[in-house]
């Protein structure tokens, strides 16, 4: 490797079933078990990003309200405001000091 490259002295914890599948290719091109991980980060890093970053987009299928229609419905008061009092006093009433 490069003398630029940065040494990290961590564990590396593999499932056997990994393990053999990277020693496999180790043998196969001769190349050292650190070449060979340096690589599989190099080349799915990006893959793996993008996954990672496709599971952060929106979870519901359920489209976005147009924002005219939600701002309308935001300065809307509440209709619940008896249910929530009584909630209020019910949880002060609770408390035990």
């Amino acid at each position: 490797m490069a003398n630029s490259a940065t040494d990290y002295n961590y564990p590396l914890r593999l499932p056997a079933q990994d393990a053999k599948a990277v020693m496999r290719v180790c043998r196969q091109s001769r190349a050292s078990f650190n070449r060979v991980v340096t690589l599989c980060v190099r080349k799915a890093l990006p893959l793996v990003a993008e996954s990672l970053a496709a599971e952060t987009g929106r979870i519901t299928n359920v489209d976005p309200l147009p924002p005219k229609l939600s701002k309308r419905l935001y300065k809307q008061k509440d209709d619940d405001s008896e249910s929530t009092a009584l909630f209020m006093r019910l949880q002060v009433g609770n408390i035990e000091e």
